[in-house]
């Protein structure tokens, strides 16, 4: 009997959506997907439940949120329309700024409450992104562990703990409603569900700009796991193609229905360029070379794989090799150590410092010979391909090629990337252990510990960002050259000491003991001193950091020593000459020496660069006053309070201006408004009652009528006035003399 040949042929391998561990059937019930999503829900909530404690930090939250008065206005059709006309603290994001707007609107100043919706949000995300998977892949409990380690990886935390950083999570839920909506679209192509996915995508990109690179991420997608690319693929046969999930298409279909969303990312990518460049944060090639950022990108691109991996000494600044001109970075001196104990030569890049060049050189190479690996064992399992490349395509517009701020890289950057490194990992232990008994039982062990592992590094790191004082100084310990992190401490006191100046302002009009007053007065001067120390070690490491330069210099302000104010003013300016705020403060200096060229040439400078600020149209405003241009200081300040209706200052000096123009209806409709806005301010009272006895005086010959009407308004201020300042003479024989009429002046 002749023998049957043995089958030498190596068989087909399987495919990437088929036998994976913790696959279910297709009949899988309902209930079952809607537990796990509403499990990851709640499961994130546990490390950020905390976040409804949390406070407002020093860092953005001001420009974004607190200090932003069309925020504060709460959602109006005209804080709608100022969201969208133009780009806005550097940045178009539409959406964004809206979703703050109805915070505000819900929470006003309750830090808590705007935390809370980041967390609500981002829960959202990891439930969807499930789901998105889930839809795509056929594979459940994969699917359920990379949205779990999404959700609660320690990197997502700058994302999620901070207020400012909105547009991370905002724009993550509108891409991970993109990749649902796709799925929708592929399964059954129609014009109505194209443009819901449009839809979703144009909201991503209005939300963070990070997110142009959406359209290419669809295109891997479609190689894998929608398998919508029409292609020979190594488990495609005759006999064992598995059933494509979704229709397939020519590549160039594919492409072409992108088209639109190509077209959308460009004028995103346009815009945002145009207002990054617009407000300062674009640096130049001269500022920052071209060899620096290369490197930078390089290095990054293995540090946050590292991180991902070991999420340790996470903080919110990572300093710039290229922005720092001493040779102690933390992330590369170990590098020319190594080369010395090795008795090598850095070599001499012209740009770049030598303690930069093996790091990149290093990382290069690891780049190159990962990426190799990827494409050798991405054609039999596309996973790998796919995972590799999104998260190395989604980093682009942030990886500092195209530097914005001041960064070397951040935690923030990974929020959307790290799905396709968290993707490729899940698939490939799944697949190298779901095969054989123990391999499943290490697959079920090793998930929840990751899980766990996840739970309790995200807790830890949730609460340093419980405040400003917390948090810088978690940054300092975690980089010790954090000149960011030190100037931010500082500003934090700085902020602190204000407060409590409010505070004793308010004692002293209240007639509190004097040794109370001054006791309060004592500790301001010791957080001053404080925040001193902080600017002066923030400069110290960084000489041309121009943000400490010119904090220092607002503390010397505080304390009056002028000289030393305007040294580091100057030096701000020296180093960055389209810094609005030191041109603003020179400005105000200058006005105060009686220097009103000089502060109007600051002051037109300030406004110049960022329009927005309304405190610098009232600096403007009071040195045009000093060149006795009336009008057109008059014209600063209803720039000032059109851009911030409740600005105190703004209505103080318009209204004093317009007495002084002989106008004194105007001054007495911005004295009107401002102690509704402000009614605690004695000045503006005792102003509004000095105008209704101007106004009364003047009427009493003429018009009794009114000269009674004016009267009684003054006294009405004076009284509050009195109220506020108990024991004021001069305020009193106002009062009395408004009780008697002044018919007879």
């Amino acid at each position: 009997m002749a023998r049957k040949p043995r089958d030498r042929s190596r068989p087909l391998p399987t495919p990437p959506t088929a036998g994976l561990a913790g696959s279910l059937p297709p009949n899988m019930p309902y209930w079952a997907t809607l537990a796990v999503c509403a499990g990851l829900f709640f499961l994130v909530l546990i490390p950020y439940a905390q976040c409804v404690t949390h406070k407002f930090i020093i860092c953005d939250d001001d420009l974004y949120v607190y200090d932003q008065p069309m925020v504060k206005q709460g959602l109006t059709v005209q804080s709608v329309v100022w969201a969208f006309e133009a780009p806005h603290a550097g940045n178009w994001h539409p959406i964004t700024w809206m979703s703050h707007m109805l915070d505000w609107q819900m929470f006003g100043e309750d830090a808590g409450g705007h935390h809370m919706v980041s967390v609500l949000i981002h829960g959202t995300s990891t439930a969807l992104l499930f789901l998105a998977l889930f839809w795509m892949t056929g594979s459940f409990w994969p699917s359920a562990m990379v949205a779990a380690i999404f959700g609660l990886h320690p990197l997502r935390v700058e994302s999620v703990a901070w207020a400012a950083e909105r547009k991370d999570v905002l724009s993550g839920l509108f891409w991970i409603s993109t990749m649902l909506a796709y799925a929708w679209y592929a399964q059954r192509p129609h014009i109505l569900r194209y443009l819901v996915m449009f839809a979703a995508v144009a909201l991503a990109m209005m939300s963070k700009s990070m997110a142009v690179t959406l359209p290419c991420a669809l295109i891997l997608l479609d190689y894998w796991p929608l398998r919508r690319l029409r292609m020979l693929s190594p488990y495609e046969s005759a006999a064992k193609q598995p059933a494509p999930r979704f229709p397939q298409q020519n590549i160039d279909l594919l492409v072409v229905e992108k088209i639109p969303l190509f077209a959308l990312a460009v004028v995103v990518c346009k815009v945002t360029t145009f207002s990054q460049q617009a407000a300062g944060a674009l640096n130049s090639l001269e500022g920052l070379p071209l060899g620096y950022r290369f490197a930078n990108a390089l290095v990054s691109y293995i540090a946050y794989l590292g991180k991902m991996i070991f999420p340790w000494n996470l903080t919110i600044f990572y300093p710039h090799a290229g922005m720092i001109y001493k040779e102690h970075i933390n992330p590369t001196m170990v590098w020319p150590k190594i080369v010395a104990a090795f008795g090598l030569k850095l070599p001499d890049v012209p740009g770049i410092y030598p303690s930069l060049i093996w790091p990149a050189i290093a990382a290069g190479i690891a780049l190159v010979v990962i990426t190799a690996v990827v494409l050798w064992l991405g054609w039999r399992r596309p996973y790998i391909t796919v995972g590799w490349f999104w998260y190395v395509g989604t980093l682009i517009p942030v990886i500092g090629l195209v530097q914005v701020g001041i960064q070397a890289m951040a935690d923030r950057y990974t929020y959307l990337p790290s799905i396709g490194i968290t993707l490729l990992v899940v698939w490939g232990a799944c697949e190298l252990l779901g095969r054989s008994r123990y391999g499943l039982w290490t697959l079920r062990i090793a998930g929840p510990v990751v899980v766990l592992v996840c739970l309790g590094l995200t807790t830890r790191q949730v609460g340093y960002w419980k405040d400003s004082v917390t948090l810088f100084n978690q940054s300092i310990r975690a980089v010790p050259d954090s000149y960011f992190g030190y100037n931010h401490l500082g500003k934090e006191l700085d902020k602190q000491a204000l407060e409590i100046e409010k505070d004793a302002a308010a004692a002293e009009l209240a007639g509190k003991p004097k040794n109370e007053v001054a006791k309060m007065r004592e500790q301001r001067d010791k957080l001053w001193h404080s925040a001193e120390d902080q600017f002066k070690a923030s400069i110290e490491i960084n000489p041309d950091y121009d943000f400490g330069n010119n904090n220092l210099g607002v503390i010397y302000a505080r304390f009056r020593d002028i000289p030393n104010a305007m040294k580091y003013f100057i030096q701000a300016v020296h180093i960055n000459k389209d810094y609005a705020d030191a041109h603003n403060n020179l400005c105000s200096l200058y006005a105060g020496q009686n220097k009103f060229n000089e502060a109007v040439f600051h002051g037109e400078r300030a406004v110049a660069i960022s329009p927005e600020k309304a405190p610098s149209h009232v600096n403007l405003g009071m040195a045009l006053e000093g060149q006795k241009r009336l009008q057109d200081a008059a014209n600063q300040y209803n720039l000032a309070i059109q851009l911030d209706p409740g600005n105190v200052p703004a209505y103080l000096r318009l209204g004093m201006l317009s007495m002084k123009m002989d106008n004194p209806a105007q001054a007495a409709a911005c004295f009107e408004v401002l102690v509704q806005v402000d009614p605690t301010n004695a000045e503006a009272h005792c102003q509004l009652g000095m105008v209704y006895r101007y106004r009364g005086i003047s009427a009493a010959k003429t018009q009794p009528k009114e000269a009674e009407k004016y009267r009684a308004g003054a006294e009405k201020e004076f009284t509050k006035v009195l109220d506020l300042v108990p024991g004021n003479p001069k305020i009193q024989q106002l009062l009395d003399e408004a009780r008697a009429g002044y018919s007879e002046h």
